[in-house]
């Protein structure tokens, strides 16, 4: 082989091992990718199948409630089949033989009969369970008997209801040759019709002989509402009640009314309601300046003990301009759900208002997912079951106490759930679908604002309304600086 041939060989195994090394590098680029998918493959394998693991020990949980439940459902039917048949059934189905006692037949020819001490034992055994029904019975008298004497020992009902007297008593005729030995009482709770009457007022007037310039001496007339309204207190505040607190519309109440003889027109309700609404316009102010005044305000139907108002305001939109201009001069913490204008008041505000999101609405946002991702919707879920205990548990205990209570068992559990919301499954959720909304979800009127405060500590509306219209009447018309912002009297 000549020198031009065998270079020429050279070059071309020198071409073709460079071909290789770009091949094998090529290959090589190949390979790790593979391993790199492989290595993403075998993580999502195992996301997955600690998904599936945790599906599984939910639904064997689940499945092993369900059998207890059924197991025990199945149990008290047959107690309470029994215990029916021992205190209502004839007496012969009192006692129901148990399998093992019941006359098993396997052929043709019958059984044969109990000997004279198997009868004798069976005998003895039914007269032993007639003892034990009598006894059963006799002791479930004896417990009737003492909680209905107790009952009628301590009153059955309140001490504060009106109590009338009435005698009864056998005729003189009968009583004779009788002696009187005790007087059994008795109470029962009775209830009067509505009732209206018309109270005729007779103010005497008085002159000074010869000085007519003196002009005419009198007490003032009666407070009214409005000068001149010939509706007494309590009308309007039967009005008031039935139409804030028990949700009776003026053509209902027209009924109930006429019970009384007295059928008003709706636009009188309605005046009368107006009424009311003006005269109480500065409580309600107060009201609400003492609501803003504070660090914390709980929004939509969001509620808890120690807040001492319920104040509503009306609104025909749901327009964020609405919310702001009621908050307008608020700072502090706003607790409402995340939907609608509420969502996104801590950025209009410029961080003057913190939006808290309501666990109630958030726990309802899992409980919607659970179709969707069962596995991260029962996971969010029992997060709140455990705080749901906590606050189970700091029920009886005073403020301070609950709250040392949460900072030791509610924090970590809180914070177990901030490092869950930020793991990978719950993040990979699509931020749209109802379960990626749940985490989303955590992340982030006059008249009648008065009649549900007073009814949310339990006071008797009707006369609390008597009062407060009635003094704040008589503030309007002689006292007008006892309804200023912030007085005491409001």
């Amino acid at each position: 082989m000549n020198a031009n041939a065998f270079n020429d060989r050279i070059q071309q195994l020198t071409t073709a091992n460079e071909a290789l090394r770009h091949k094998a590098a090529a290959l090589e680029a190949e390979l790790d990718s593979l391993r790199d998918e492989h290595r993403k493959l075998e993580e999502r394998y195992a996301a997955l199948r600690a998904d599936y693991e945790a599906l599984v020990d939910a639904t064997q949980t689940v499945t092993a409630d369900r059998d207890k439940h059924r197991e025990r459902i199945e149990e008290l039917e047959a107690i309470t089949k029994r215990l029916t048949q021992m205190l209502w059934g004839p007496r012969s189905e009192r006692r129901e033989a148990s399998p093992d006692q019941r006359e098993l037949d396997f052929g043709d020819d019958p059984p044969d009969p109990p000997t004279p001490e198997e009868q004798e034992l069976i005998s003895a055994q039914d007269k032993l369970d007639e003892a034990a029904d009598e006894e059963f019975l006799r002791r479930h008298r004896e417990r009737r008997k003492a909680r209905r004497d107790k009952e009628n020992a301590e009153g059955s009902f309140p001490a504060h209801i009106e109590r009338r007297e009435k005698t009864v008593d056998l005729p003189d005729d009968q009583k004779e040759g009788l002696k009187h030995f005790k007087v059994a009482t008795t109470e029962r709770l009775c209830v009067e019709p509505p009732k209206a009457y018309v109270e005729v007022i007779h103010r005497h007037e008085y002159v000074v002989e010869g000085r007519p310039e003196e002009g005419v001496k009198s007490d003032p007339p009666p407070l009214a509402i409005v000068p001149g309204c010939k509706y007494d207190f309590s009308v309007i505040a039967a009005v008031v009640a039935m139409k804030m607190a028990f949700h009776n519309p003026t053509y209902r109440q027209q009924n109930w009314f006429a019970q009384c003889g007295w059928f008003p027109t709706r636009s009188t309700c309605n005046d009368l309601i107006n009424h009311a609404v003006t005269v109480t316009d500065a409580l309600y102010q107060q009201m609400w300046s003492l609501l803003l005044a504070s660090s914390i305000l709980l929004g939509d139907d969001t509620r808890i003990l120690g807040v001492p108002y319920d104040v509503f305001h009306w609104s025909l939109t749901h327009q964020h301009s609405v919310l702001d201009g009621h908050l307008a001069d608020f700072r502090g913490v706003f607790l409402g759900d995340a939907d609608g204008a509420n969502a996104r008041v801590e950025q209009r505000s410029g961080g003057r208002i913190r939006h808290g999101s309501c666990n109630g609405h958030a726990r309802r946002k899992f409980i919607t997912a659970e179709s969707h991702e069962p596995v991260i919707a029962s996971q969010g879920l029992s997060f709140y079951r455990q705080l749901y205990d906590v606050e189970e548990r700091g029920k009886l205990l005073d403020d301070a106490g609950r709250l040392a209570l949460r900072q030791r068992a509610a924090v970590p559990i809180w914070n177990r759930m901030e490092l869950w919301l930020a793991s990978e499954p719950v993040q990979r959720v699509l931020p749209k679908s109802p379960t990626g909304e749940a985490p989303g979800y955590l992340g982030r009127l006059q008249l009648y604002s008065i009649v549900s405060s007073a009814n949310r500590h339990h006071l008797k509306i009707h006369d609390y309304l008597v009062d407060v219209l009635a003094k704040l009447a008589d503030a309007r018309q002689y006292h007008p600086q006892n309804l200023e912002l912030g007085s005491s009297y409001l």
